[in-house]
């Protein structure tokens, strides 16, 4: 499914759990920002081949177009 809009979301993550009770679990990531919540689904097994997930979360990640985010406002700002 296409997707009408793209942005970038610029917040704290305040809960995460997945949700295994259906055929396509997803992962639900709760993230706050001024004072707005999101909720975020990120799909763990997709009905097409092949449908693993991985993640890795690392605090101290460094890298050029992250750096740019640095400055990016809190919430979320349409990507044009």
């Amino acid at each position: 499914m296409p997707l009408k809009r793209y942005g970038v979301l610029k917040g704290s993550v305040v809960d995460a759990r997945r949700e295994d009770d259906s055929d396509s679990p997803n992962y639900q990531v709760h993230v706050r920002a001024n004072s707005t919540s999101y909720r975020i689904a990120v799909n763990v097994k997709s009905q097409m081949s092949p449908s693993e997930l991985l993640i890795l979360g690392d605090g101290r990640f460094r890298h050029p177009v992250t750096a740019e985010q640095e400055a990016q406002r809190e919430g979320w700002t349409l990507v044009s």
